[in-house]
């Protein structure tokens, strides 16, 4: 609990050092970026945080494609 209640509060400290900065000078498709890449971060952050057996790409895209070696090995392609 402790963990998320950290990555919020450095989240809104660096909301609240950048962004009106970016917006004062009228830089919007670089806050609108600065946005995006920061609720992303923190997205991750948060999933790793709560669910602690998040899964890897490389492990995804093996149980995604081990059907289809399966498939192919039975056809004798592989």
């Amino acid at each position: 609990m402790l963990s998320i209640v950290v990555i919020l509060v450095v989240t809104s400290y660096i909301i609240w050092f950048v962004a009106p900065d970016l917006f004062k000078n009228k830089y919007y498709k670089e806050l609108w970026a600065f946005f995006i890449l920061l609720s992303i971060g923190v997205a991750a952050s948060l999933t790793v945080n709560l669910l602690h057996d998040v899964p890897t790409p490389l492990q995804v895209i093996t149980n995604i494609l081990s059907p289809l070696i399966l498939l192919l090995k039975n056809i004798g392609l592989v």
